[in-house]
């Protein structure tokens, strides 16, 4: 008898919505601690989540989508992703990401004539960052929909 395929739930939540909330294969995201994937049969963990990429494999595709902080509460069967601001990659407005990644870059360069204190430079800082995560997640969500060049099936390469 075959075995049922396993999965984990996976439901992300930022204050205004629930973001998501269905049946994945994996999950990868960031933490303070560093990246991490859970698979289904994790051991329970509940980890703070750093600024960054969260990557969530389903049987009919991957989902992108741009975590801003948080929490994540992990255990065999499910992931639940408490964000402090999380969007996804098809809802990410890029040409606004762009310009506040350039406007952060600007003033930040400019702080090097005119010092900025420390609470202002850090805010630039997490303004550059948050901006360049977006970009991020965009380009591997386009790049994940490219057309994969390869040999045809049942061909394989040769090697000299």
């Amino acid at each position: 008898m075959l075995e049922e395929k396993e999965r984990l739930r996976l439901i992300i939540v930022v204050p205004e919505r629930e973001l998501f909330d269905g049946e994945v294969k994996s999950v990868q995201f960031n933490t303070v601690a560093g990246m991490i994937e859970v698979l289904p049969k994790h051991m329970p963990l509940m980890t703070q989540l750093a600024e960054g990429e969260l990557i969530a494999r389903q049987e009919e595709g991957t989902q992108y989508f741009a975590l801003h902080g948080g929490f994540a509460q992990i255990t065999p069967t499910q992931v639940v992703i408490l964000a402090d601001s999380a969007e996804r990659a098809e809802e990410i407005d890029v040409a606004r990401a762009e310009r506040a990644r350039d406007e952060a870059r600007r003033a930040l360069e400019a702080a090097r004539e005119h010092p900025l204190t420390p609470e202002d430079e850090e805010r630039l800082r997490r303004r550059m960052q948050r901006a360049e995560t977006r970009l991020r997640i965009v380009r591997k969500r386009r790049t994940s929909q490219l057309p994969q060049m390869g040999l045809p099936s049942g061909h394989e390469e040769r090697k000299s």
